[in-house]
């Protein structure tokens, strides 16, 4: 079998997926415990909040693996799709206050999130694109 054509195979999929989720931990954590501190944003976050929203759309993501390890491609590829989706929404804090105006963690949370984020979603479309090819 050909691991280039079975993303439930592919080394890289995992792994892009495990980064994402390491850095999606890490901003909702420190989102939850230092949210009084980030420009523009509520102080009175409750920090179960950020560890709740990480634990469901880390489950919808890691649901999408399990979804396209075992032949369900594409409803899979659109779980992890929706997953990188709102990694995405880490760059909001940005709609909230420019970058300049957070701290160098709280931007390097910000873009470790977002960025995995983006890369999570370029493999799952050239893994769909690969995929349609077969």
């Amino acid at each position: 079998m050909n691991t280039e054509r079975e993303p439930a195979r592919s080394n890289l999929l995992l792994a892009v997926l495990m980064l994402h989720m390491v850095a999606s931990l890490w901003h909702h954590i420190h989102n939850g415990n230092f949210a009084d501190e980030y420009p523009n944003l509520r102080g009175d976050f409750p920090v179960w909040i950020a560890y709740i929203a990480w634990g469901v759309t880390t489950a919808v993501g890691l649901a999408g693996y399990y979804a396209v390890c075992n032949g369900r491609r594409l409803l899979g590829f659109g779980a992890m799709g929706l997953y990188a989706a709102y990694g995405l929404l880490a760059f909001g804090h940005y709609t909230l206050a420019p970058m300049s105006a957070h701290t160098l963690v709280q931007n390097a949370t910000i873009l470790s999130e977002g960025l995995t984020a983006v890369l999570l979603l370029v493999t799952v479309i050239v893994l769909l694109v690969k995929m349609k090819e077969a």
